[in-house]
């Protein structure tokens, strides 16, 4: 009965680190995800601000 005890401990115990394993790499997934949409925003807005400034330019 011990042994069993401990052999599930050990499987519950594996299976926790994993989870929280697949937990950390899900956040981390998310969060360069974040990164990447960020950075794609803040290009976006430098080149139509660009795009604002060289027609104004044209104008003036």
């Amino acid at each position: 009965m011990g042994k069993t005890q401990r052999a599930v401990g050990k499987v519950t115990g594996q299976t926790e680190g994993a989870l929280k394993q697949a937990e950390g790499q899900a956040e981390q997934a998310v969060g360069n995800a974040k990164d990447s949409i960020s950075g794609a925003g803040d290009k976006a807005e430098d080149a139509s601000e660009s795009l604002i400034d060289k027609i104004k330019n044209i104008f003036d």
